[in-house]
């Protein structure tokens, strides 16, 4: 899981017209990068436990959230509503 990278690709205009262009997978170490740039080192180190196999519940997640946001509460929301 941790393994994963997104594709890379951009959008260019070429004869008029709007296409993707694949520039390969991201770097290595992207999802620690993304996770540390944006200030949840911690669960990254949930989601490595998760990629090993371990199980991390909700609460867990929540408690983590709630600990590393200065006691603020993970927001929840239906998944239709994010989209």
């Amino acid at each position: 899981m941790l393994d994963w990278r997104p594709s890379l690709i951009d959008i260019v205009e070429r004869d008029g017209r709007m296409i993707e262009v694949y520039r390969g997978k991201g770097p290595p170490g992207w999802f620690k990068c993304q996770c540390k740039a944006a200030g949840c080192m911690w669960f990254y180190h949930m989601a490595e436990r998760m990629a090993a196999g371990e199980e991390v519940t909700i609460g867990e997640i929540k408690a983590a959230y709630c600990e590393n946001n200065g006691g603020k509460e993970l927001e929840q929301k239906p998944i239709h509503s994010l989209v």
